[in-house]
């Protein structure tokens, strides 16, 4: 292998990679917004619910 030819397969496992670890982050935050989501939906339904004067879970 070439000096050129290393420089080019270094660059695309470099490249790979980035791609790799931008997917696990988009896949993160993807499930990270949805348990927030979750969260916020059980808050407000518990405020309505006191609101309303009856308390539950």
């Amino acid at each position: 292998m070439t000096e050129k030819e290393k420089e080019e397969f270094e660059k695309e496992i470099r490249q790979k990679v980035l791609m790799e670890r931008r997917a696990a982050k988009a896949e993160w935050r993807r499930k990270n917004k949805e348990s927030i989501r979750r969260s916020n939906q059980k808050y407000y339904a518990k405020k309505k619910a006191e609101k309303r004067g009856g308390a539950s879970k």
